[in-house]
């Protein structure tokens, strides 16, 4: 290693450890503010600070919308068909509502794959994923998620039995005694979630994640 690439090394390592003091600062920052807020403390532990923030502040408790579906439509991940008089189109996403927040939301969908055998198994199950089309089967976890949100603003734990049907995944999950309400059930028509249009594809990251500005490389000389 020349003395130009040690250099550079150090400078990576200086600039990790006071992007990390950052993200240390700003965790603190949303903790401090949601705790003003203890209605959205049920949000907190389920998508973390960032995400509650962003799905906060763009459009409210969810806890104040009027059913799970219309949350999931404030959200732009209802499904609509785009169809004409000679053209029979699939159901895509609406992307009406803020893309911050779907932007968030497919980051927490990545977060639950990652660390829920209920959702990793259905997400790998989708005809999409199958198929080879990823992005897509995450979209309808994302999908899925949206409803969760409302449920859980009203006070239910997340229960990932009560939101995808384990009987169709080679699970052996014991059904949870939580109830979660009768008037808008969380099971969607898998066929449905299989969207053809997806959101834009997202890099899964920790809560508070910055962009990590590295100095210029400097070019390696041998001495």
């Amino acid at each position: 290693m020349t003395e130009g690439e040690r250099s550079y090394a150090r400078a990576l390592s200086a600039d990790l450890r006071r992007t990390q003091g950052e993200l240390k600062r700003i965790d603190a920052t949303i903790g401090d503010w949601l705790a003003q807020w203890p209605s959205l403390q049920p949000l907190l532990s389920m998508l973390g600070g960032a995400t509650t923030c962003a799905v906060f502040s763009e459009l409210g408790n969810p806890a104040d919308y009027g059913s799970a579906h219309a949350f999931r439509k404030a959200c732009g991940l209802n499904l609509r068909e785009r169809s004409s008089g000679t053209y029979q189109g699939k159901l895509h996403i609406t992307k009406r509502g803020p893309s911050r927040v779907r932007h968030y939301l497919h980051l927490a969908a990545w977060r639950a794959v990652a660390r829920d055998p209920i959702v990793k198994a259905w997400y790998q199950t989708r005809g999409s994923f199958v198929r080879g089309q990823k992005n897509s089967a995450l979209t309808a976890v994302t999908c899925k998620l949206a409803l969760a949100l409302w449920h859980v603003a009203h006070g239910a734990a997340f229960d990932a039995t009560k939101l995808f049907d384990v009987r169709r995944l080679k699970l052996d999950t014991r059904p949870s005694t939580q109830e979660q309400g009768d008037d808008d059930t969380l099971e969607d028509t898998d066929d449905a979630l299989e969207t053809s249009v997806t959101l834009p594809p997202a890099t899964p990251m920790v809560e508070g994640e910055t962009k990590l500005h590295s100095p210029p490389r400097p070019s390696a000389k041998k001495h």
